[in-house]
């Protein structure tokens, strides 16, 4: 059996990139018809073998893209997260353009309904939400309230086309439920 290897270390091969586009373009067309690998490579034109490279199965797409945008999304954000003056507000900015970036992946994570990427993105900012938002100790119910809303933002702002008109408008929504999530959530947490 052929040694599986990450998503993000063959995306940098172009002719791997333009595969997986066609892969993913026959994947978000089918995949209410329940598409076969075998079916799905012919309506890709590519042999079976080459998606069995990118993908051990259909129903693994998904959960090997929400790996591949996490790593690069963690990468991307983790030198910011380290310093202690960067502003919470730019921290968002830059998801949601790492969001815009990933358009199409993030339209598919939309499609299935796939909220978790989002939450997982927010989850790594957590300490520099609970210190903007000046939470208590111990918040984990306020933190999964306040991290269901702002997915909640996004994935209606993707429902819309990930406009990016809209990206000052979902940033100021965003910071306002961040800023006002002591105030109302604190009551629920006790």
């Amino acid at each position: 059996m052929a040694k599986k290897i990450l998503l993000k270390n063959k995306m940098k091969n172009r002719r791997f990139r333009k595969n997986e586009e066609a892969i993913i373009d026959v994947f978000l067309n089918d995949y209410k018809k329940g598409i076969t690998v075998q079916k799905m490579a012919k309506k890709a034109g590519l042999g079976r073998t080459t998606i069995y490279i990118h993908h051990h199965a259909t129903r693994e797409i998904i959960s090997d893209y929400h790996k591949y945008i996490l790593a690069q999304y963690r990468k991307e954000i983790q030198k910011k997260l380290k310093k202690r003056d960067v502003p919470l507000k730019m921290l968002y900015f830059d998801m949601l353009i790492f969001i815009l970036r990933n358009k199409k992946i993030f339209g598919m994570f939309l499609q299935f309904g796939n909220r978790d990427i989002l939450m997982d993105m927010i989850k790594k900012m957590e300490l520099k939400i609970v210190k903007f938002a000046r939470l208590p100790k111990n918040s984990e119910k306020i933190l999964g309230i306040y991290v269901s809303e702002v997915v909640e933002l996004i994935f209606e702002w993707g429902k819309r086309g990930f406009s990016e008109r809209e990206l000052e408008s979902i940033l100021k929504d965003i910071m306002y439920l961040t800023e006002t999530s002591r105030n109302r959530l604190m009551p629920i947490s006790q």
